[in-house]
């Protein structure tokens, strides 16, 4: 059930991309490790806590400092510190199941992320 449920995370996530945008992404992610691939996907599927606290005013800070981050806080509103929060638990527990090699892995599929990737990768997170 947890893995229809990722799919169907990620199959929304690339719906709200352009063609060529989804082929990009879904061909990046493909090309992680195993490891950092399964752990999206729990993630995904709902793997972590509901219960977040407030971003702290350094961690919007940080979180505005992309073109995506600022636009999606402005989106959020008054949900904006919990969604960033919610956003950073995620990150950190993808980031914490995987090994150093791994981890630079993700790191660097994310930073190079295309902006619609990242902001349709980043409303999923808080979903």
């Amino acid at each position: 059930m947890r893995a229809g449920v990722a799919q169907g995370t990620a199959l929304a996530i690339l719906d709200g991309m352009a063609e060529d945008l989804a082929e990009e992404t879904l061909s990046s992610f493909d090309a992680l490790p195993e490891a950092a691939q399964a752990a999206v996907f729990d993630e995904l599927s709902g793997g972590g806590s509901g219960y977040v606290r407030a971003a702290s005013d350094e961690e919007m800070a940080a979180f505005r400092k992309t073109e995506d981050g600022a636009n999606l806080a402005a989106q959020w509103g008054s949900n904006a510190r919990r969604n960033v929060s919610k956003v950073n638990a995620t990150l950190k527990r993808i980031v914490g199941q995987l090994s150093e090699a791994d981890r630079k892995a993700f790191a660097d599929w994310w930073v190079g992320l295309d902006q619609g990737a990242e902001t349709a990768i980043l409303k999923a997170m808080v979903k």
